[in-house]
């Protein structure tokens, strides 16, 4: 039994196969009406199979970037939380941004943060997105205490997602999130059985 992608390597070597054989007949002489639609017919054929492919692989590769994004993020986030730790703050908050812009959603600190700098807690966490975020990169990720628990991050345009530690599945076909803000995203990232503000994980949107 021929698998769905050896099905389509056949096919395409059938029309290929096809084309030249068309062309070796006609070397010297014109094509005619009906060969030259057999030959257009062929190739919107293979269009019609490799588009879908080609576009199934760019949502693919974008999807395992923005997984791989998230999971760097949340490596540099959690040393500045394991820091603001040392320091005595027990800080529950949803931070988000866009680009190297920082917005901080607190929701309860054991204490009023007091920087040596002047530092608002938004200076201290924009100092990540700073470093590796690009392209105006939306981001957001949620801390509790000591841990980090959860970490978005999608293009620009809202279109593709990923997640971590519990990351966009690649097979998930493209999803836009416009009607969505960032943060909303931090459930699907989420472990099971973890809340965040009364909320536990959900499945990704496919």
């Amino acid at each position: 039994m021929l698998k769905k992608n050896e099905k389509y390597i056949l096919l395409q070597l059938i029309c290929i196969k096809s084309i030249k054989g068309l062309v070796s007949m006609r070397k010297t002489k014109g094509f005619t009406l009906i060969e030259v639609i057999v030959v257009v017919s062929i190739i919107a054929v293979l269009a019609a199979i490799l588009i879908p492919l080609m576009m199934n692989y760019i949502s693919k590769s974008k999807i395992a970037s923005r997984n791989a994004d998230a999971k760097h993020f949340h490596l540099k986030i959690q040393e500045k939380v394991f820091e603001l730790n040392e320091e005595g703050y027990e800080i529950v908050a949803i931070v988000k941004g866009k680009g190297e812009n920082t917005e901080v959603e607190l929701i309860s600190i054991n204490q009023a943060y007091v920087s040596k700098d002047s530092e608002t807690l938004e200076d201290v966490f924009s100092e990540v997105p700073k470093k590796f975020v690009t392209n105006n990169m939306n981001w957001a990720f949620y801390i509790n205490d000591t841990e980090t628990l959860a970490v978005v991050c999608s293009d620009s345009s809202m279109s593709y997602a990923g997640g971590y530690p519990n990351a966009c599945p690649e097979s998930s076909k493209k999803v836009r999130f416009r009607d969505k803000k960032i943060e909303d995203l931090l459930v699907y990232a989420l472990k099971k059985d973890v809340l965040m503000k009364e909320k536990t994980n959900q499945p990704w949107p496919e």
